[in-house]
């Protein structure tokens, strides 16, 4: 049986070869909101870490063609127990064609319970969408640099750095 990293990287692979296919352009309307729902994979920390699989999911609220306010919400599992993020911050489009490029920056926090501890989360990252409709994407990958810092008895602890990596789904509502 192949790892789950194997998996990951052929499904990427397979949806990175669908933006290289020639099709035509989907609507160039700007949706109001899109949603976002998928598979995630998450390293932490990056040396000598631990994997955990989950999911990711989160709406985007566009206020223009290429700026947009992106909440970010996830769950991973692994043998250390499940891990919970959740994030919001600017994202930043460039549509061309059926495709759009993003980065975006996040605020937020994450939540771990065998550790019963919450901790602030900062994260940056960007990705790519394939357009299959007006109204669907494809997430063909989205890569985020997330980093965390827990409070033990009122300090500051050191700070986490984790790389997470997401593929899925795309739902499209509304025009602006």
């Amino acid at each position: 049986m192949r790892g789950s990293s194997e998996v990951l990287l052929t499904l990427a692979l397979l949806l990175f070869l669908l933006t290289l296919a020639r099709t035509d352009a989907a609507a160039q309307d700007v949706p109001r909101a899109e949603v976002f729902g998928g598979f995630s994979y998450l390293r932490k920390p990056i040396r000598m870490g631990f994997t955990l699989v989950g999911w990711q999911a989160g709406p985007d609220i566009n206020f223009s063609k290429n700026v947009a306010l992106a909440f970010d919400f996830g769950g991973q599992y692994g043998q250390f127990g499940p891990k919970y993020e959740y994030a919001a911050g600017p994202r930043f489009k460039y549509r061309r064609g059926r495709t759009a490029f993003f980065v975006h920056g996040l605020f937020g926090g994450d939540y771990e319970p065998s550790d019963t501890r919450g901790a602030v989360l900062l994260g940056a990252g960007g990705g790519i969408d394939l357009n299959v409709s007006d109204r669907l994407a494809i997430r063909v990958m989205q890569f985020d640099s997330l980093h965390d810092s827990s409070v033990v008895k009122g300090q500051p602890s050191n700070w986490g750095h984790a790389l997470r990596v997401g593929i899925g789904v795309v739902f499209k509502a509304g025009r602006r």
